[in-house]
């Protein structure tokens, strides 16, 4: 289900939606609900960014009692926030949202949190990260005009947005599948046509700036991208590293933050609030699952202020022994070690 859909959720039309979602439950086949983008528990960005909120983050993810007791004590002044009716109505959770602007460095550190949460209070509906492999119009990315030759052989343009850096796909892809409940990447292409009059949901002009004309009805099958779509390799990527580990992941055996050091001295807290201590401290984020038979351990590390082309060393402590761990650049390394 389309968020859009529901823009407006104290509009005229709340009582009946809610009435059909009512009717829905009863059904013994009842479809699975979710809404791109809601769900569960939402963060400010602006806030958290803008201002150092370390203390109240922390606070919630370290609070023990009902979403009740938590609402009552803290939600009055916590960056984090929920819409108690797409909680209350939705099967699954659908987290992230725009988080993949190459200045965010915490996107996945948001990802986390807002995880931690919903699993916190609902810990039976699944949470998924929602992503893009393209940048949203924020910060001054702004599109760029794409050049190509129609069947016609004349030229034209479509305004096309940049895509989403290589290793916000993998970290997206890697901490979606094996740390949370799941990923979705979706996209609708920037599509060439054989006939320019289709346009599909591009602008098409063309070389003066004249906008074309066009008709929404496909009248042919051939489509081409205009985009070289490889990050999406990338994506797929991370997915594959996951999967290579996936008797680690899929035991029952839960994850944990495990303390790390770029320098094996100052080592990173190793609790619930390290995607939070991460984020402010700008120290290398490392979650760690052992193997069924506890000989063995997959880590996921992730250093988000390393340089773009650095490999380094980050020191991950389990159980109180050290692994040296590289990682390249900001990409998540998905090492399994033996204890």
């Amino acid at each position: 289900m389309d968020w859009e859909a529901l823009r407006d959720i104290g509009g005229p039309g709340l009582y009946k939606l809610q009435a059909c979602f009512d009717y829905w439950k009863t059904l013994s086949n009842r479809p699975i609900l979710a809404a791109w983008h809601k769900g569960g528990f939402t963060i400010n960005r602006m806030r958290i960014e803008g201002t150092d909120e370390a203390y109240r983050l922390s606070r919630d993810l370290r609070f023990k009692g009902s979403y009740q007791e938590w609402k009552n004590k803290y939600a009055g002044d916590s960056p984090i926030y929920i819409d108690e009716f797409y909680a209350k109505n939705f099967d699954v959770f659908q987290i992230g949202g725009y988080l993949n602007n190459p200045t965010n460095y915490g996107y996945i550190h948001h990802l986390l949190i807002q995880y931690l949460m919903n699993k916190k209070f609902f810990p039976a509906k699944k949470s998924i990260i929602t992503w893009w492999n393209r940048q949203e119009l924020l910060d001054g990315f702004k599109p760029s005009n794409k050049y190509f030759k129609g069947a016609n052989g004349k030229e034209y343009f479509s305004p096309i947005k940049p895509l989403v850096f290589p290793d916000a796909m993998h970290n997206a892809a890697v901490w979606s599948f094996a740390f949370c409940d799941g990923g979705d990447l979706w996209n609708e292409p920037y599509g060439l046509h054989d006939d320019i009059n289709f346009l599909g949901s591009n602008d098409v002009f063309t070389k003066n700036g004249t906008k074309i004309e066009g008709s929404f009805k496909q009248p042919i099958m051939s489509q081409y991208t205009l985009q070289n779509y490889q990050n999406i390799d990338r994506w797929e990527g991370g997915k594959w590293s996951v999967s290579q580990n996936k008797d680690i992941v899929e035991n029952d055996n839960p994850w944990s933050f495990e303390s790390s050091s770029r320098d094996g001295f100052k080592f990173s807290n190793a609790d619930i609030t390290q995607p939070v201590v991460s984020m402010y401290n700008k120290t290398p984020l490392t979650a760690v699952k052992l193997s069924k038979d506890n000989k063995e351990a997959l880590c996921l590390v992730y250093d988000a202020w390393n340089a773009p082309n650095k490999e380094s060393l980050i020191i991950v402590k389990i159980k109180e022994k050290e692994y040296k761990i590289k990682v390249f650049g900001r990409y998540t390394s998905v090492v399994r070690v033996k204890l």
